[in-house]
C-alpha cells in the first residue's frame, strides 16, 4: 500500500514543499520545489537604468532622481557614480525597500493564494498534508502564514471529498531523528544552524541515488529550506515504520 504527502516548509520567500510517496519501505519524490510569495511584488519594483556594458544593469532599484521621468539606479557603486555624473544637479531619494515586514498579511496571503491555486493539480494530489507548525509569539506572520495553508487545504482538498485526508501540524523538533546512515560532524554552535546544517547533510545521505532530485538539490542556493522540506516528510512518512 502506497502513501503520498505533501511536506511544507514555512516561509514568505523560501516557502519550500516536497511531495513524496512511500510504497512499502522505498519513497519517490515526486515534486519539489521553493515558492517566493514576495517575488511579484519585488518583479514590479522599478529597476536600475545605468548601462554597464553595453547592457542595462535590471537590478532592482534603490533610488530614484526627480528627473522627468523619474531615472532609477541600484546600490551597486559603479552605478551611483555613472547616474550621479550624468545627472549632477537631480537630488536621489531613497526607494522603500520591500520586505515581508512592511507587507500586508492580507497582500501575502492573496499572493499565496494565487500561487497555490497555479499549481493545485500537484499539491492537492496527495493523501496527506504536513505542514511545519509556527510558534505563536516569535514571528506572527509566519503562523498567519501557516493558517492561510492550512485553510487552504481544508477548503480545496479535505471539504470536497478530494484526496486530501489529512492536514497535519508538525513540530520542526522532531524530523533528524529518523536518521540511520554514517556519522555527520557538525561544528555549528547555535541550535538553529546545528538543525539546518544537518536537514541539508541527511538529505544528502538519503537522496544519493536519486540522480534527478540529487542533482536538483546540489545546484539549488536554497539546500536548506529544500531539505527541511524533505526531512520533515521523510519522518512522517517512515516514524512509524
Amino acid at each position: 500500500m502506497s502513501k503520498k504527502i505533501l511536506s511544507i516548509d514555512v516561509g514568505i520567500k523560501n516557502l519550500a514543499y516536497c511531495i513524496l510517496e512511500k510504497k512499502d519501505d522505498k519513497f519517490n519524490i515526486c515534486n519539489w520545489d521553493i515558492v517566493n510569495i514576495l517575488d511579484e511584488k519585488l518583479e514590479n519594483q522599478p529597476k536600475c537604468q545605468n548601462i554597464l556594458k553595453n547592457k542595462i544593469c535590471s537590478k532592482i532599484a534603490s533610488y530614484s532622481l526627480n528627473t522627468e521621468p523619474l531615472v532609477y539606479y541600484c546600490d551597486k557603486k559603479t552605478c551611483e557614480k555613472n547616474i550621479n555624473q550624468k545627472y549632477p544637479k537631480c537630488k536621489s531619494k531613497k526607494l522603500k525597500k520591500i520586505t515581508s515586514k512592511n507587507t500586508s498579511i492580507l497582500e501575502l496571503g492573496s499572493i499565496l493564494l494565487r500561487k497555490l491555486d497555479k499549481k493545485k493539480e500537484v499539491l492537492l494530489d496527495v493523501d496527506e498534508v504536513v505542514i511545519e507548525n509556527q510558534p505563536v509569539l516569535k514571528n506572527p506572520t509566519m503562523k498567519s502564514i501557516q493558517i492561510i495553508l492550512y485553510t487552504y487545504f481544508i477548503e480545496h482538498g479535505y471539504n470536497i471529498d478530494g484526496r486530501i485526508k489529512n492536514i497535519v501540524l508538525f513540530s520542526a523538533r522532531n524530523k533528524l531523528k529518523l536518521y540511520d546512515g554514517p556519522k555527520v560532524e557538525c561544528q555549528k554552535k547555535n541550535d538553529y544552524d546545528k538543525r539546518k546544517f544537518l536537514s541539508v547533510e541527511y538529505t544528502k545521505y538519503y537522496i544519493k541515488d536519486d540522480l534527478k532530485n540529487n542533482n536538483f538539490f546540489l545546484k539549488h542556493k536554497k539546500k536548506d529550506d529544500l531539505a527541511d522540506s524533505f526531512i520533515q516528510g521523510y519522518y512522517y512518512l517512515f516514524k512509524d515504520k
